[in-house]
């Protein structure tokens, strides 16, 4: 089922529920309004005011956390709930106990003091409501809608038939034989109180129904998450409570502004609020919707096109609210005997409420982008503003137009909330709305209204013939056809594209081997606001045509724009850099980017080269081992990198000859054109078409939650590694110029980096290194559209202007990439050159200019510390810190958010074996990292030694915690010549050992001898694990699970658990099999932390790590503390 049908039948069942319910209770109006007088109306209205204020305070915005919790964390999910539930528990029943002690000052307060009781069932109804909305939560976040329905049916059944029991049944006996046995359960005194009285028995039924999924959440309180959910939820009450007050404070408020007595004012109230309840179907579609919609938003925000899906979304739900406005204001002739005759005097505020409520329901639609961007501040401002707009018209308005200025102070309210959040949500989360049909449409509905009362004046009060009602329905059925007109067409498609009809079919048909390039209208960033559901059904077929294939191949269509990198003159020019910097460029002008790294060795992958040769090699979240160009990917972009993210060589020759092995190619000969060429296309078709956001990073690391989503970027930026002119990239670069033929120059940039020295002898700038590199590259088929010259200063003009004249480019496509102090200075640099308005400008594309805001704060971070750490970083390949890129760079994000500058000295583990310990005097902090053989292995150990003894804050990474058990098995556990079977096979207590066996993210198994292959047979990749609580690391994390990425074959033995527990080491976090320690802590140090995995690869400049940071924050206070 598509998603817009999905939420449709959802929204449908919610309704047969809550709004269906909420109808029900609606027809209670008749009931009230003919039985009480205006003023003994009044006062229910202003009650039920008072309990939507305290329902909002009392459930602290923990039903909202609640869903984003456990969408953050699905296995986590029972843990959330018994939290929430436990603190609603607590909370209210201190609330009711309040009640209970202060009811009578209260109802003085309220000036009821004659009906103190009502104070205290009013209590006890929003307490009941409160505890029971967690469930209520649970329910809809489990889809459990049957269930749902069935006990807020049962509610509503309940509390209407008390009312109708007590004020129609009992009331009539009390009229009849005030002695009988019904005519004695009727009190005069209490009147209207009776209302509450049926409530709160409903409301005792709806509890006990729902007790067996409270009682099941009596267990498993996190005081630590309860911190984080109140953290997220409680800006959520500010939030609600502005709602509240956009939406009731004037019945709460009303009989304190109005300029006459108090009775006139409470009959006043009660007009205003019977005539308010014909608003009622605008305001229970809009129920229905938030019931429905606030899990579908949560849900399908990992969904490919979920921001043009909410366009639609906010489509649909306009063109429904303005049936339902003029169904309503047109026929306010029939809807008038819904109340009784003394309160038809306020019908004349009913259309000004629906187009309030039409506002509303298009605010909670635009609100999204505050809830799934984690902006709750934000949003709270917003509602804070509308709450300040109501609270300024009510006073304004109320006193001089009485109740019909409330009615406007809700228009006036909702009007500026909507253009608010759209204003925002363009800057924090652009979704492409339609503005013209979404504005159009209630403007058109208005004009019907209007001209409908210029030409019919409207007729009302009692006794009046019913005649309007076949004009209403011409007018609706004009709006109708006209709908139809405008959107019968794209709706028909885009059922078609999303397969709900036999259309579908034709739109997956592929006969040629590549298909035309899609127009940038096509693309999901690009769509335009005015192409209304067409766009979205064109480009959706295009995206089912796609799934079609088993694998990508050269019959998938592409759909992403393709940027191809590539170097000249040197190598090492940056091209990672220089390409990471344009995507995150990008990627702040709302695009969606992922990168694509081209190695030309034959290597498979660089996992056993020695990093003297290669640098580190960087560990993707799904376990491929690759070039460290993508830590930089990753690092500069909100993208989750992969194995479909880095090619070499060998892996496409391996593929090819595997193909020709299964007899692929049907006896053809293998040739490196095409079958080579071939190949890597579709590698990079395959990396462009799964492009992975990136799940579950935040402020705090990783966190574990679902995988990613997977879907086609808007552009994908191909690295070609190498020099051009080195054979091997030949077949590289033969692939990226078919590419550019087949899909043309609107789908293809073609971006070279390339060298221009800078004689400092002659003082002259040399442009002929780069002329000869472009010439090199035309012979090959390739005209550059963007040159990048890395040089020691920005260009001339006039060297710019040779450069583009001998290289056939564009002046202004001539960019000094100049050598920066910071590289996350870098895109500003290219950005301030306009380097991605001439990406996007050659692809057709139109996004909103790019956002640095979150750079700029990095750089701030970077250039104003409050401190300064020095960190020894005890390694074997300190000649080369490329070997630890991502371990450096992630101690440099923690200084930005721990506002320290942070000096690293590399010390040789080497030396420190021959010339002792005296090189880690002065440090802050000591960190070990991971490695592999026995070179160097007992300076390591020395180092940690050091680190214990002197109570220095140690992390250990991998090997470094694998090297923090053998000291501490050796100089605390007595355990003497302890080691690691990795180098000493024959040691007495093997502390550290192979893993033989281990329990993978699929739940399988894999196994793993000392014979088997070096390259890709380690523990490799993203795993989650379980952190004890009252430990470091669970208090450095707070969560009690997090998924950190591995590479590593020897783990802690599992033999030695009890005597170094017994010793005073504490095993802090497992796998979720339980069978494999993932960290170690020294309790009684003051910061001694050691893990398995390597945090390096998750930190990012603009989001830190929460291990880093904590890890700086104890060098900090160590070296505050050693100053004295």
């Amino acid at each position: 089922m598509n998603p817009l049908k999905r939420l449709a039948a959802q929204t449908a069942i919610y309704g047969v529920s809550s709004v269906f319910g909420r109808f029900l209770n609606y027809l209670l109006v008749p009931l009230f309004t003919y039985s009480f007088a205006p003023a003994e109306y009044g006062v229910v209205a202003e009650f039920y005011a008072y309990m939507g204020f305290l329902a909002v305070l009392l459930v602290f915005g923990l039903e909202t956390g609640y869903f984003r919790f456990r969408a953050a964390d699905p296995e986590a999910a029972g843990v959330v709930y018994a939290t929430v539930v436990r603190a609603l528990l607590v909370a209210n029943g201190a609330f009711l106990l309040a009640a209970l002690l202060w009811r009578q000052p209260v109802a003085d307060l309220l000036r009821h003091s004659a009906h103190p009781e009502y104070i205290l069932w009013t209590a006890a109804i929003v307490a009941m409501d409160s505890i029971g909305a967690a469930a209520f939560a649970r329910l809809r976040a489990e889809n459990r809608a049957a269930r749902f329905a069935t006990i807020k049916l049962i509610e509503i059944g309940a509390n209407i038939g008390l009312n109708l029991f007590f004020i129609v049944l009992c009331r009539e006996a009390f009229a009849a034989d005030p002695q009988s046995a019904l005519g004695r359960l009727w009190l005069p005194e209490i009147g209207v109180g009776y209302v509450f009285i049926a409530n709160l028995v409903a409301s005792a039924l709806k509890l006990l129904l729902l007790s067996p999924q409270l009682l099941g959440a009596l267990r498993g309180f996190d005081r630590q998450l309860l911190k984080r959910l109140l953290r997220y939820s409680l800006p959520l009450v500010v939030v609600g409570m502005a709602g509240i007050v956009n939406e009731m404070l004037d019945r709460a408020a009303l009989k304190y502004l109005l300029p006459y007595d108090n009775a006139t004012n409470m009959a006043q109230l009660g007009i205003y609020s019977a005539c308010y309840k014909l608003s009622i179907l605008m305001a229970l579609f809009i129920q229905a919707f938030r019931y429905a919609g606030e899990p579908f938003f949560f849900a399908y925000a990992k969904e490919k096109n979920a921001r043009a899906t909410y366009a639609l979304v906010l489509h649909g739900f306009v063109i429904f609210c303005v049936a339902i406005f003029l169904l309503v204001s047109l026929n306010l002739d029939v809807f008038q005997y819904f109340v009784g005759a003394a309160y038809r005097e306020g019908l004349s505020v009913v259309p000004v409420l629906l187009l309030a409520n039409l506002l509303l329901g298009v605010y909670v639609n635009l609100s999204i982008w505050y809830k799934l961007t984690d902006r709750t501040l934000l949003g709270a401002a917003v509602s804070l503003v509308g709450a300040g707009v109501t609270v300024m018209m009510l006073l304004w308005l109320v006193p001089t137009h009485g109740y019909e200025g409330a009615a406007w102070a809700h228009l006036a309210c909702y009007g500026v909330m909507v253009v608010l959040s759209y204003l925002l949500g363009r800057r924090f989360f652009p979704v492409p709305y339609d503005l013209k049909r979404v504005v159009g449409y209630p403007l058109l509905g208005l004009g019907m209204l209007l001209l409908d009362h210029f030409w019919f004046p409207p007729q009302l009060g009692d006794g009046l013939a019913l005649t309007h009602w076949p004009v209403a329905a011409g007018w609706l059925l004009v709006f109708a056809l006209f709908v139809l007109l405008m959107e019968g067409r794209g709706v028909r498609r885009y059922l078609a594209a999303t397969g709900e009809a036999p259309a579908a079919a034709d739109a997956v048909r592929v006969s040629r081997p590549m298909q035309p390039p899609l127009q940038p209208a096509m693309q999901p960033t690009a769509l335009s606001v005015e192409q209304g559901f067409d766009n979205v059904a064109a480009r959706d077929g295009a995206q089912v045509a796609a799934r079609i294939h088993d694998s990508p191949s050269i019959q998938a269509p592409m759909r992403s724009k393709l940027i191809f990198v590539t170097g000249g003159v040197v190598s090492s020019l940056g091209k990672g850099i220089a390409s990471a910097s344009l995507g995150a460029l990008l990627e702040a002008r709302g695009l969606k980017v992922t990168m694509i790294k081209l190695d030309p060795y034959i290597n498979v992958d660089p996992g056993t080269m020695s990093p003297f040769q290669h640098g580190e090699v960087y560990v993707t979240d799904d376990g491929a081992e690759t070039d460290l160009d993508l830590g930089h990917y990753e690092r500069f972009l909100r993208t989750q990198m992969g194995r479909n993210n880095n090619f070499t060589t060998g892996q496409i020759y391996e593929s090819v000859i595997r193909k020709e092995r299964r007899g692929d190619y049907l006896g053809r000969t293998v040739q490196v054109i095409p079958h080579i060429t071939d190949e890597i296309k579709d590698s990079i078709r395959l990396g462009a078409n799964a492009m992975k956001g990136l799940a579950g990073r935040s402020a705090d690391g990783p966190e574990n939650i679902a995988p990613p989503d997977i879907a086609p970027a808007d552009i994908a930026m191909v690295e070609i590694g190498g020099t051009v002119g080195d054979i091997e990239s030949l077949p590289f670069l033969e692939a990226i110029r078919q590419m550019r033929v087949e899909l043309g120059r609107e789908h293809v940039l073609f971006m070279h980096l390339t060298l221009v020295p800078y004689i400092r002898t002659a003082g002259e700038i040399k442009t002929k290194p780069t002329q000869h590199s472009v010439k090199e590259l035309r012979s090959i088929g390739i005209q550059p559209d963007i040159l990048l010259c890395r040089a020691e200063q920005h260009l001339p003009d006039d060297e710019r202007r040779k450069i583009a004249l001998f290289t056939n480019v564009g002046e202004e496509a001539v960019i000094s990439a100049v050598d920066a102090d910071n590289i996350y200075r870098i895109p500003s640099l290219l950005h301030a050159q306009g380097l991605d308005e001439l990406v996007v400008k050659q692809f057709g594309l139109d996004v909103p200019p790019a956002d640095l805001s979150e750079w700029d704060a990095v750089l701030r971070g970077f250039e104003t510390p409050r401190d300064r750490v020095v960190i020894g970083m005890v390694g074997k390949y300190m000649d080369l810190t490329e070997a630890y890129k991502s371990l450096s760079e992630a101690l440099a994000h923690a200084g930005v958010h721990a506002q320290a500058q942070v000096e690293i000295r590399y010390l040789d583990s080497e030396e420190i074996e021959r010339s002792g310990t005296g090189a880690l005097d002065g440090l802050d902090a000591i960190l070990v990292p991971g490695g592999f053989g026995e070179r160097g292995i007992e300076g390591k150990i020395a180092a940690v030694r050091h680190a214990r003894e002197q109570r220095i804050p140690y992390l250990g990474i991998c090997l470094g915690m694998q090297v923090a058990v053998i000291e501490y098995a050796r100089n605390v556990a007595g355990l003497e010549g302890a080691h690691s079977t990795e180098f000493f096979s024959d040691t007495p207590h093997p502390v550290i050992a192979l893993i033989t066996e281990w329990a993978t993210e699929a739940g399988t198994r894999e196994r793993r001898d000392a014979s088997a292959d070096k390259g890709g047979t380690m523990r490799l990749g993203g795993q989650n694990c379980r952190l004890e609580p009252g430990s470091l690391a669970r208090g450095i994390y707070g969560r009690h699970q997090v998924r950190e990425r591995h590479r590593h074959r020897y783990e802690f033995n599992n033999q030695y658990l009890d005597p170094m527990k017994d010793a005073g080491l504490r095993f802090s976090g497992w796998s979720l099999d339980g069978r494999l320690v993932e960290i170690v802590e020294i309790p009684d140090h003051p910061w001694f932390i050691g893990c398995q995995f390597h945090p390096e690869f998750t930190s990012t400049p603009r989001d830190g790590h929460a291990l880093f940071r904590r890890f700086i924050e104890a060098a900090r206070d160590y070296r505050r503390a050693r100053a004295g």
